[in-house]
């Protein structure tokens, strides 16, 4: 019986974000859904936290390298919107915008 079968949380934390990607995948290129680019801030979220889950060893080098990822990439964002130097000219929608707070327009 198929369901029976006890799942490892890596094969579960992987079903899980594979099924938000092409669910995702699906509704912006078939659908051209709004809810799904909506969705963005939640599978940013939804996709940590399935990291934070899996990780076995939570020692102060894995919330060290966490810290200095999350700090280089939003660095990196915040120099491209504003300067378009990194990736070139371009901004962000209202998506990730709270309380209609803009960064750049």
């Amino acid at each position: 019986m198929i369901l029976s079968k006890k799942y490892t949380k890596y094969q579960v934390a992987t079903a899980i974000a594979i099924l938000f990607h092409i669910v995702g995948l699906m509704g912006i290129l078939v659908f051209k859904s709004d809810l799904i680019i909506r969705s963005t801030a939640m599978n940013l979220l939804l996709s940590f936290s399935l990291i934070i889950w899996t990780q076995e060893n939570k020692n102060k080098f894995f919330w060290l390298f966490t810290i200095l990822v999350f700090a280089i990439g939003f660095g990196a964002e915040v120099i491209g919107v504003n300067t378009g130097l990194l990736f070139g000219d371009y901004h962000y929608g209202n998506v990730l915008v709270q309380n209609g707070t803009k960064y750049r327009s």
